[in-house]
């Protein structure tokens, strides 16, 4: 959105890639986690992408949901051309895109856009001005349905501050007409920072922290780089002044879609669970926690009046939860966390896997089978949620695979594979109506699949290959 108000950057386009938290099936699970009354996934719903760029989540999300409807806005054309284009090549009728600024939604969408289950809003609020910020809220306010959640993710403090300071830098060299304008101007910030970091300058003397972040962003697109770092109004949000000043009050903080952040007792010491405790008690727990964490990037999710269960139904929400296996689990148990490495209930974990290992099956039932094993069924429980918050197992969009359709993930799949071995274009994943979500591949596995060899620990994800 150069020359825009909002002063987004619109000279590039962003690059291809898929976001799996905002699968409704993964904000489904984060309810049920988060003890509230989970959205219906079996009926129809709406969902809307604020900033959908090319479409490629929406188009992926629709063809796993054929019976929902997706609308995507994105104010620069390119994106929307391709996102339509991709859309009517796979036949997904239920994937809609509209070019458009959300100043423009605010202004004339009225009643016709509808309202919608899910709103989401991916990589956009860091990255606008106050008042482009003020109109997104105002589309929640209009078009949120009661009981439905929000997705808003965006780059945030404590975590930014060591690398803040690159981005005045990119602005002044984009606004220069000097010795740097024939290249871009984010390349040659990175190329002067990283001569300062050789010569160990001010900059990199004083702020060791700088250095991890010029490594991370060393493998980053042309592409990427320019929609990160040009944006006029790009800045760091904190949580707090978000949540409290900026947001409709209609909206109540759900939990993060990094579904492990949503567990003190898994992330931080026993020390650090005490201060955390006292610090939310005082309303200020989010801040605590994203020092803790050194937050850089929030992916907050809220809630439009979904209510909160009592224990029991609590329970019964968790325990028929559908779940599949993810990684290889015959090694030993391990969960990645902010603290290091964990292992999972020890022999539990390891009954747990083997339940889970025979195929897709539901919380629930496996419950039973480590209790037959002489497991403790809150015990179960426990171990259970901290292999579906540490990435272990993942939900499922349903344990009844026989009742869902597969044409549109098929038809979806197939132009993918035919984008990857007759076009050489990434692709960033693949559909699968059993997860409810996309299933990303390494580049040994997208080879077999687009050779149309089989795929071990992926097929059932996709096909449900053995049910």
């Amino acid at each position: 959105m150069s020359g825009d108000p909002d002063g987004y950057f619109t000279e590039r386009e962003f690059p291809l890639h898929y976001y799996p938290a905002v699968a409704p099936a993964h904000l489904r699970c984060l309810s049920v986690l988060r003890n509230r009354r989970p959205l219906c996934l079996e009926q129809p719903f709406r969902f809307l992408d604020l900033g959908c760029g090319s479409g490629f989540t929406t188009s992926l999300l629709a063809a796993v949901y054929p019976e929902s409807e997706f609308v995507g806005i994105d104010l620069i054309p390119d994106h929307v051309l391709k996102a339509v284009d991709r859309a009517k090549s796979i036949g997904l009728p239920n994937a809609n895109y509209i070019e458009a600024s959300f100043q423009d939604v605010v202004e004339t969408s009225s009643g016709e856009l509808g309202t919608f289950d899910f709103i989401v809003c991916h990589g956009v609020l860091s990255w606008v001005d106050t008042v482009t910020r003020e109109n997104i809220y105002e589309i929640l306010q209009r078009h949120l349905r009661t009981g439905g959640l929000v997705y808003m993710s965006y780059n945030s403090m404590p975590g930014w501050a060591a690398f803040e300071p690159a981005r005045h830098l990119v602005q002044q060299l984009a606004e220069s007409p000097g010795s740097f304008a024939t290249e871009p101007p984010t390349k040659a910030a990175l190329d002067y920072l990283g001569l300062l970091r050789q010569e160990q300058a001010g900059f990199f003397r004083d702020n060791s922290a700088a250095a991890l972040w010029l490594d991370r962003l060393a493998d980053k697109p042309q592409s990427y780089l320019e929609h990160e770092f040009r944006p006029r109004h790009a800045a760091a949000l904190w949580h707090d002044r978000l949540a409290k000043t900026e947001l409709p009050y209609c909206l109540d903080y759900l939990g993060s879609a990094r579904l492990i952040e949503n567990f003190d007792s898994l992330c931080f010491s026993n020390e650090l669970q005490v201060y955390l405790d006292k610090a939310s008690n005082a309303g200020l727990g989010e801040t605590f926690r994203d020092f803790a964490l050194n937050q850089s990037f929030r992916m907050d999710v809220f809630s439009r009046g979904a209510p909160i269960v009592n224990a029991e139904t609590g329970v019964e929400n968790f325990r028929n939860l559908g779940i599949a296996k993810l990684k290889d689990l015959s090694v030993p148990l391990t969960i990645r966390t902010p603290r290091g490495n964990i292992p999972v209930a020890g022999e539990l974990g390891n009954i747990v896997a083997e339940a889970v290992s025979d195929g897709p099956t539901t919380v629930g039932e496996v419950i039973e089978q480590a209790k037959n094993h002489g497991a403790d069924p809150e015990e179960s429980q426990k171990a259970l949620v901290a292999m579906i918050a540490g990435g272990l197992v993942e939900p499922l969009l349903t344990n009844r695979p026989k009742q869902i359709s597969l044409d549109a993930c098929e038809a979806f799949n197939e132009f993918g594979r035919r984008q990857v071995y007759l076009e050489q274009e990434r692709w960033p994943a693949f559909a699968s109506a059993f997860l409810g979500a996309g299933v990303r591949m390494s580049e040994d596995e997208l080879v077999a699949y687009c050779n149309g060899e089989a795929l071990g620990e992926r097929a059932h994800m996709l096909h449900g290959v053995g049910l």
